[in-house]
C-alpha cells in the first residue's frame, strides 16, 4: 500500500500511566513501524520516541475541558495543513470539524452505565462529544465485545462499522528487575486509579471484615483520582488499616514487581470496558478475583472467581476463599498463564492498522 499520512490524537501519551495512555503507547509503538507517516497532535508535551512521526503541540492548561476545546479548534487545521489521509483518535472523541476519514477507539461507556462514578463534568463532556464522534467516524474500534454491545444497545445504527480489537498486557515477567521495595510477604494486589468505579470502598471494608482470618495483606497501587477519600474509611476500619498498603508504582516500585510478588489479584470494579490489569495479572500467572459484570468475565474467563461488585459480603467471601484455598489458587494460576496467551499487542496493532488502512480508502 502507498504510504499514508495518519494523524493521531496523542494527548493520552501525556498521561502514560493511565489505561488509555498505555493503550495508545502500545499500539502506536508498533504502528509506526508500518511505513506510514504519523502526525502526533497534542496539547501537552509527549514523548517523541516513535519512528516516522512528526509532532504538533498547542500548549494549554491540562484540564479536560481546556484540552478538549483546544483539540476541537486546532486539530482540524493541522490535518488540512499536513494533508492527512486519515485521523485516528484512541480516546472516544474526534475533532468534529475534521474533513478526512477518521477512526475512533471506544474503551467504555462509563457515562451511560455508571455516570455517578465519574468526575463532576465528565459525563456532560462525554455525552456532548461521543455521539457525534461515533456517528462521524468511518470505523469504530471497540476494545471488547462488551463495549461493542454497549455501543449497539445505545446506537444500533453503529453495528456495521464496529470492530473488536482486544487489548493486552503492558507489563510482563520479562520486565522484572531486582526487588527494590519493602512489600508484605503475602498480599492481594489491586492496580488502578483510585476512583469510585473501582469500588475500593467496598473492597477495603470487605478485606477489613476478614483480615483476622487470613494471612494476606492488601496492596492498593495507583494514582489518586476523585471521589470519596480512602482516609476516612481506613480510619473507620480500625486495626485492619495497618494491613492495607497504598503505593504509587511510579514513585515507590515498578508495577511489574508488584504483580510478580503478589499472591492474587483483585479487581471488583463496578464496570470496565476491558480491564487491562487483568491481562497483566494473567501474564504473571496470578489467580484473580473480579466482578461478574461488563467485560470482566470476557477477559478473565476461567482464570478468576467472580463476585457481586455491589455486595460487600460477597467480596469478603471471595477474598477469604481465595486466601485460604491453595489448590484453587494453583488451578487459577495455571489457567491464568494459559489465558494470557490469548491477548497480544502485536495482534492488536496489526488489526488496528488494517482498520486504519481500510478507512483511509473509504
Amino acid at each position: 500500500m502507498t504510504s499514508l499520512s495518519i494523524g493521531i490524537d496523542a494527548r493520552p501519551l501525556a498521561h502514560p500511566n493511565t489505561g488509555i495512555g498505555r493503550y495508545t503507547d502500545a499500539v502506536l509503538s508498533r504502528l509506526t513501524e508500518s511505513g506510514h507517516h504519523f502526525f502526533l497532535y497534542a496539547t501537552a508535551p509527549v514523548e517523541t520516541k516513535y519512528a516516522n512521526c512528526s509532532v504538533r503541540i498547542h500548549p494549554c492548561e491540562e484540564r479536560r475541558l481546556q484540552s478538549t476545546l483546544a483539540a476541537q479548534r486546532y486539530f482540524p487545521g493541522w490535518a488540512r495543513s499536513d494533508e492527512l489521509d486519515l485521523f485516528w483518535s484512541p480516546r472516544h472523541h474526534l475533532p468534529l470539524a475534521m474533513r478526512c476519514p477518521s477512526v475512533v477507539t471506544v474503551h467504555d461507556l462509563v457515562w451511560r452505565k455508571v455516570p455517578q462514578t465519574m468526575a463532576r463534568f465528565a459525563p456532560l463532556l462525554e455525552r456532548a462529544l461521543m455521539s457525534p464522534s461515533v456517528r462521524k467516524a468511518s470505523q469504530i474500534i471497540a476494545v471488547s465485545e462488551s463495549t461493542r454491545h454497549d455501543l449497539i444497545e445505545w446506537l444500533p445504527v453503529l453495528d456495521e462499522k464496529i470492530s473488536v480489537v482486544p487489548e493486552a498486557a503492558c507489563v510482563s515477567p520479562e520486565d522484572l528487575s531486582p526487588p527494590t521495595a519493602r512489600l508484605p510477604q503475602r498480599y492481594f494486589l489491586f492496580v488502578g486509579t483510585f476512583e469510585p468505579r473501582k469500588n475500593l470502598q467496598r473492597l477495603v471494608r470487605a478485606f477489613a471484615s476478614i483480615a483476622n482470618e487470613i494471612p494476606q495483606d492488601l496492596v492498593l497501587a495507583g494514582g489518586r483520582g476523585w471521589g470519596p477519600s480512602l482516609e476516612t474509611t481506613l480510619h473507620e476500619i480500625g486495626d485492619a488499616a495497618a494491613r492495607i498498603h497504598r503505593i504509587h508504582p511510579e514513585h515507590n516500585v515498578a508495577i511489574s514487581e508488584l504483580y510478580a510478588r503478589c499472591e492474587s489479584f483483585v479487581c471488583p470494579s463496578l464496570y470496565e470496558g476491558f480491564g487491562l490489569p487483568l491481562t497483566e495479572a494473567m501474564a504473571f500467572g496470578k489467580p484473580i478475583l473480579t466482578s461478574r459484570n461488563s467485560s470482566l468475565p470476557e477477559v478473565a474467563g476461567d482464570a478468576a472467581i467472580y463476585v457481586d461488585a455491589e455486595s460487600m459480603p460477597d467480596i469478603a467471601g471471595g477474598l477469604k476463599k481465595l486466601a485460604l484455598d491453595e489448590p484453587l489458587r494453583k488451578s487459577l494460576s495455571q489457567k491464568a498463564t494459559e489465558r494470557a496467551g490469548l491477548f497480544s499487542w502485536d495482534a492488536a496493532a496489526a488489526d488496528t492498522l488494517s482498520i486504519l488502512e481500510a478507512a483511509a480508502q473509504s
